[in-house]
């Protein structure tokens, strides 16, 4: 028995000297730090060792206790104070135990976490500011904070957190949420550009992107993502942003994504305010669940309830900007026909360029023109017939486009009455264009946090006009004769858009818009010798649109009446030619002209080529 006894009592020695288990250390500190060489032992800031920094360049990995890196903390008496923990792009603060955090500041006040390298948790929370005050996280552009739990959380109770994140915060599971500030009052949440929030699960647990609590406030220039079984979060249980208290607020801004809704359901929380600073024209529909007292958009949108909603009015303000151009450029075209010698048929390509800068209810747009001009002279010298076909291009800002086909067709009459030495001249075209309409809307509804919104939509257009022409003729020399030309004259133009459905969000009522132009100008003609003819002249315009301001429209089924934009424009063009003639049947010619208007607009055109006449 005692042989027993004693072979049992060494083969115990043998197993501790060859088996012992090996349990990670632990580094008490009470100074400044900077780490430099890899650690398993837990870095504590000890009691007592208020306003230390600790600064890693290496990683620090321990997986036996409750933290890698620990501010000390028990109760609210014995806080630390003023701690700093910085870890550096290449470090590593990571904890690979049972439900355990990574870096814990409980009961800490003014406590200061910048983290440029990656920071992880392998089953619990990465970082731990439970019943912290003013605790300050930065997640620095390259920085990653990641969990499999929850990655950054107030478990109890906090006041007045702050994270600024510029990197990537995210989890690697589905069982804790990302910014667990519902249990925080008076936290500031910022997700600067380039940062990301993202949050995947397959399952409707609860937990969230981004909770926020009471007097909260969440900033979004980033991107934040809540996803479930690989499509937003659409639901309460899988939110993206979820309200936890009152008086939280919520504001979206510039080129922001958002995956994932809005969620105030518990209706006892009030107070939220959502606003939307997107700039203005910029299209949206963001999903929300729950009372909204405050839903507004700075950059002054119509924002519509029921879901966070805005559209860009760019290609309905500016239609009488453009119907008001095509009208200049069609009139312009037939006085110079009528003002050449012995005018035959024509065929004119073109091509032109028109600008406008933003303004306080308008919309930037470059919008670029090309076509021809058809001319028949039915009577020489009286009446004519003009086809005009034009491809146009109009780039809004906001990430709109509208590429348009068109036709005008018509007749234009010379000299038709005399008043004195006044001539009158008519025209009147009419012809239809077909709409092809493409806009970025930003949406919390899809995947990417922005939807291709399309459509396609006929219009109709009308455009007539009546002048009053006085010539004088002045003989320079024998080979030069010049002809001064004072015209006087008014532009009706009248567009009609039929009713269309967008592909998503957004539809459209009829709308019929009619305005009115008065111009006066000048134009000298010289003949230079029997073959060079030039050209320079210029015009003043005013134009009014007075029937058709308003475009009634609806978002997600809510009918807006939506007038705003600028409806009238006074205008300065000039314009020069040079033709010459190659022979009986063709001719060399180049022309420009170029507009300014105080709508702080400009476009400029022109063609140049052979003409050949019929």
């Amino acid at each position: 028995m005692w042989f027993f006894e004693k072979k049992i009592f060494w083969f115990f020695l043998v197993t501790i000297f060859f088996f012992h288990p090996v349990w990670a250390g632990e580094d008490s500190i009470s100074a400044d730090i900077t780490i430099n060489v890899d650690t398993t032992n837990q870095q504590t800031i000890q009691e007592g060792a208020d306003n230390v920094t600790l600064i890693n360049n290496a990683t620090i990995n321990n997986n036996d206790d409750n933290a890698s890196v620990q501010s000390f903390g028990s109760t609210v008496d014995d806080g630390l104070t003023g701690v700093t923990v910085i870890n550096n792009a290449g470090g590593v603060i990571k904890q690979e135990g049972d439900k355990d955090q990574t870096v814990k500041a409980e009961f800490n006040t003014d406590f200061t976490l910048i983290n440029s390298g990656t920071i992880e948790s392998n089953d619990g929370q990465a970082v731990d500011i439970d019943r912290s005050t003013n605790s300050t996280i930065t997640n620095n552009a390259g920085g990653v904070i990641t969990a499999r739990r929850n990655v950054i959380r107030c478990e109890v109770a906090c006041t007045n957190p702050t994270l600024n994140n510029s990197g990537t915060i995210s989890n690697t599971n589905t069982l804790g949420g990302l910014i667990r500030f519902d249990k925080a009052t008076g936290a500031i949440v910022n997700n600067n550009p380039g940062g990301v929030i993202k949050g995947v699960g397959n399952e409707d647990n609860g937990h969230h992107a981004v909770d926020l609590g009471p007097s909260g406030t969440l900033t979004n220039r980033g991107t934040i993502i809540r996803t479930d079984d690989g499509v937003p979060g659409l639901s309460n249980f899988i939110a993206a942003i979820s309200i936890q208290g009152n008086d939280a607020t919520v504001i979206l801004k510039d080129d922001s994504i958002l995956v994932g809704t809005i969620s105030n359901i518990n209706a006892t929380f009030t107070g939220l305010k959502v606003h939307v600073d997107h700039g203005y024209g910029r299209s949206y529909m963001y999903h929300t669940e729950g009372p909204i007292e405050e839903l507004a958009d700075l950059s002054g949108n119509r924002i519509v309830k029921g879901s966070a909603t805005a559209v860009g009015m760019g290609a309905q303000e500016t239609v009488d900007e453009i119907l008001g151009q095509r009208a200049y450029n069609l009139r312009t075209t037939l006085k110079r026909y009528a003002d050449a010698p012995n005018p035959k048929a024509t065929i004119e390509p073109f091509a032109y360029a028109s600008h406008r800068d933003r303004g306080r209810t308008t919309l930037r747009y470059e919008n670029y023109a090309a076509g021809t001009n058809f001319i028949y002279p039915v009577v020489p010298d009286k009446l004519n017939l003009i086809l005009t076909v034009e491809r146009n291009k109009l780039r809004l800002d906001e990430d709109h486009d509208v590429t348009k086909n068109s036709f005008l067709i018509g007749v234009n009459t010379n000299d038709f009455m005399e008043l004195g030495k006044w001539k009158a001249n008519g025209f009147a075209a009419g012809g239809w264009s077909w709409h092809d309409s493409d806009r970025d809307v930003l949406t919390n509804t899809v995947i990417t946090g922005i939807a291709d919104v399309s459509a396609k939509y006929e219009s109709a257009e009308a455009i007539t006009g009546i002048s009053f022409t006085h010539t004088y003729d002045q003989k320079v020399s024998e080979s030069v004769n010049n002809t001064w030309e004072t015209d006087l004259g008014l532009t009706f133009s009248f567009s009609h858009t039929p009713s269309y459905i967008e592909s998503l969000f957004f539809s459209w009522e009829e709308r019929n818009l009619t305005q009115l132009s008065i111009h006066i100008g000048e134009q000298l003609t010289s003949m230079l010798g029997d073959k060079m003819q030039f050209r320079f002249g210029g015009e003043f315009e005013h134009r009014s649109v007075f029937a058709g301001k308003n475009q009634d429209h609806a978002i997600n089924d809510i009918v807006i009446d939506f007038n705003s934009g600028t409806f009238y424009e006074n205008s300065i063009s000039m314009n020069t030619g040079f033709d010459y003639a190659l022979g009986e049947y063709s001719k060399a010619y180049i022309q420009f002209n170029g507009r300014v208007s105080d709508q702080t607009a400009f476009s400029v055109g022109g063609s140049a080529g052979v003409e050949l006449v019929f």
